[in-house]
Parts: structure tokens; sequence; C-alpha cells
């Protein structure tokens, strides 16, 4: 095999995961509980073909064609947060109220905000392409920060490890972080480090598809648990009820 045909056939494995995962997503009824992920994901496996067929008739179609693609998916991904957020809510076992919850978020989003002005300096010319830049930072730290609570709440109570609200915010939070990792390497590596960004990021993703296949095929779309067990997370809990008050 040549090394030019790996990143095809990467790309092919990609695909064929994305594939089987919106079959098993359709089949299991998960598509109506997470319709906004459902969509992404066609977006996903549908935007490599359309940029294909654009292409050879206009650069600059190719460019608008591709960058508005960019600001669609990562619209979608904060309504996919959105959808996280409210499976979540609509758990009876939350060990935090819905209020201290709410504001947590809006933490996140304040910050993720703060990073996206921070960052916005370094962001290209064009407007697009900026703000495809600026809204990517938001959107990573946004879904590491969800990541960080959903996975906060499961290592103390343990009630959303199972959970496919749970398997997309890993799935997301995993890639976000490798994605700004390798951001940051790529950036101090200059043009050297091109080519195993793009291998790494390939991979990366495909990592990420195969969480969320798992996740679907569990079919576990409900979070319940019958009694939230008492231990020392309840008090920390709520102390940060009382200092959001």
């Amino acid at each position: 095999m040549s090394i030019s045909s790996i990143p095809d056939l990467i790309a092919l494995l990609g695909t064929v995961f994305l594939v089987v995962l919106l079959v098993v997503m359709h089949r299991n009824g998960q598509r109506e509980s997470f319709p906004n992920f459902f969509l992404y994901l066609v977006i996903v496996l549908f935007k490599s073909e359309i940029l294909l067929i654009v292409k050879p008739f206009s650069p600059v179609v190719y460019f608008y064609v591709y960058w508005w693609a960019e600001v669609i998916t990562t619209l979608l991904s904060f309504s996919v947060i959105y959808e996280i957020c409210n499976h979540i809510l609509a758990s009876s076992s939350l060990p935090i109220s819905k209020t201290t919850f709410f504001r947590i978020n809006v933490g996140l989003m304040l910050l993720a905000s703060f990073v996206a002005a921070f960052t916005i300096h370094s962001a290209p010319a064009h407007p697009l392409i900026r703000a495809v830049f600026v809204l990517s930072g938001a959107l990573r730290i946004m879904q590491i920060g969800v990541f960080a609570g959903v996975g906060t709440l499961s290592l103390f109570y343990g009630f959303f490890w199972t959970n496919q609200a749970f398997g997309i915010a890993l799935g997301y939070g995993l890639y976000a972080l490798e994605q700004l990792t390798n951001t940051l390497v790529r950036a101090w590596a200059g043009s050297v480090g091109d080519g195993a960004y793009r291998y790494i990021s390939m991979f990366a993703f495909e990592c990420t598809v195969l969480i969320w296949l798992a996740y679907a095929l569990k079919g576990s779309t409900q979070i319940a648990v019958e009694r939230v067990p008492e231990n020392n997370a309840a008090l920390w809990f709520g102390a940060i009820e009382r200092l959001s008050k």
C-alpha cells in the first residue's frame, strides 16, 4: 500500500463507521432522542462528497462551500451540547439543582467567550474564516467543559456512565482535547508537523465515532436511578449550590 493511499483508507473507514452509526441510531429510535446529533452526523457524512462535487467548478465556490459547511457543523455541535444538557436535566436523580447546573453551564459559556475573544487576534483576516476560528475555539472549551462536568457527576454517582448522552459528551470532549493539543503542537512544529496533524486529526475523529457507535449499540438513552447514594460528594455539591445562590 502506498503512502498516498493511507489517508484515503482512513477516510473510507471513517465513512463506514459513520454510516453504521447512523443506521444503528435510526433502528434503535435514537434519532428521535438526539435529532440535532443525528443531523450533525448526516452533514459530516456528506460534507466531503459535496466538496468533491463543487471543487472542479471554481476555487471560489469551493472556498465558500467549505467554510460555510464548517460554520454549520460548528453551530450544530453547540445544539448537540444543548441536547446533552437537556437529557441530564431530565434526570430525576440529578444530584444538584437544575439552577446550579444551569449556572455551571453559563459559566462555561462565559469561559468559552473569553477564550474566543482572546484568540480572535490570531485568526485569519477573512471574516468567514475568522468566524469559524472563533466559534471553533469556543466550541472546544464548551465540549471539554460539558464532558468534565458530566464526568465529575459520573465519577461520584456512577449513573451516567452507561447513558448515551454521556457517550456523546465523552466523544466530543476527547476529540476537542485532541484538537486543542494538536493545534498547539502544530503551531510549535510549523509546516513540518502538517502531515502528522492531518493523520492525528483523522484518527481522533474515527476514535470519536467508534465511541459514539459503542454507546449507540448499547442503546441506553434514559438516565434513571432509584436512589442517589449518600457520600461526601453530596456535601460537596451542596456547598456548590449554597455558593451559587
